[in-house]
């Protein structure tokens, strides 16, 4: 017997929470309370950014004392998110929206923006991380942080460009990773990472862009999106490098352009193109954070931030319907949906 949500109110902004009830025993049943709040009363509580998957077996919970059937992968999601001593408020589409009913589907998508804006923060779940390349990846991404001279001051260093010079150390360690021919590299771990789906799905846009934080869960690793951002920076800025040190000469100078199906095999080409995806994404969040804080900044400052913007960022209008792999339309109603008018996504003069 399906279950029986009860109506929400258009009018009240009304949304529904989910408190994740806690247990010791970490494969133990699942068990959920499902309750309606407005967005102009509710507290704290998280989103979920997932991928649904596919539809084929599902899983079992409990919710409100009934059962409740979910996809294979939010029901491992769950297992993870669950506290050993309290209760965890979240937000989770597929179980919060009554998916049966069309009005109410349309409804709280138009709202979708102010659901995760009043998000206390975002967990962004790729997935587990039961292959030993998975924590290789990780450890790979803290030590591009460290090599690199990361410094996180708001945004990562470069933020508003991806070119810097290296200096010496780090040319060197960068040499020691990259093998010629990407063999067996520690770039191959990280790309493992950034090439699962969630990184490629529309909603990314919107759920990393309006989160508070956002912090993206790999199994039990917990890695924060400006760190995926910087590192999508730092491969972007040194493609050349990267190329001199790891293509063979007969890819390095021959025309691969007449050979795209070849070229999108290779690693450091998918290297390149994950990076793209990820730059634009936060290209789009500095465009939203700029919005929000306008008023916070005044005369010629306000001028000289939106030229130097708008100069990093010419052209990004064209360039994110090809990194994310989007038709105009279907990224329109992703931007639509998370409140992003067509002015902001427009290039610079």
């Amino acid at each position: 017997m399906p279950f029986e949500y009860s109506p929400l109110s258009t009018e009240r902004r009304e949304i529904r929470l989910l408190d994740l009830e806690p247990s010791f025993d970490q494969n133990g049943p699942l068990e959920l309370r499902i309750h309606s709040t407005t967005l102009d009363e509710v507290s704290e509580y998280t989103c979920l950014s997932y991928v649904w998957g596919e539809p084929g077996p599902t899983k079992a919970i409990r919710l409100n004392e009934q059962q409740f059937l979910v996809r294979q992968n939010l029901f491992t999601a769950l297992l993870y998110l669950r506290l050993p001593d309290k209760t965890r408020r979240l937000w989770i589409d597929a179980v919060c929206i009554n998916q049966n009913d069309i009005r109410e589907r349309e409804n709280q998508v138009s709202i979708m923006q102010h659901i995760y804006q009043k998000a206390t923060d975002v967990i962004a779940w790729t997935g587990e991380a039961d292959h030993p390349r998975d924590k290789k990846g990780v450890a790979f991404l803290e030590e591009i942080k460290l090599q690199t001279g990361y410094t996180q001051l708001g945004f990562p260093v470069g933020m508003m460009s991806d070119k810097a010079d290296l200096t010496p150390g780090t040319l060197g360690w960068l040499k020691s990773v990259t093998p010629f021919g990407f063999v067996n590299s520690p770039w191959l771990d990280l790309l493992a990472i950034l090439e699962r789906p969630w990184f490629s799905r529309i909603w990314i846009v919107q759920e990393v862009v309006m989160g508070k934080t956002v912090t993206v869960w790999c199994g039990h690793h917990r890695i924060e999106w400006f760190d995926f951002l910087y590192c999508a920076l730092f491969v972007l800025g040194h493609v050349d490098i990267l190329t001199g040190i790891a293509a063979p000469d007969c890819l390095r100078y021959h025309d691969l352009h007449a050979h795209l199906y070849f070229q999108s095999d290779l690693p450091l080409y998918r290297l390149i193109e994950a990076a793209k995806k990820i730059r634009c994404v936060g290209q789009l969040a500095l465009r939203q954070l700029l919005d929000r804080h306008m008023e916070l900044v005044i005369g010629d400052d306000l001028q000289l931030w939106e030229e130097n913007f708008k100069k990093h960022n010419a052209g990004f209008e064209v360039e994110i319907w090809g990194e994310m792999t989007l038709d105009p339309p279907d990224l329109r109603l992703c931007y639509s949906s998370a409140g992003i008018k067509p002015n902001q996504i427009k290039s610079g003069p």
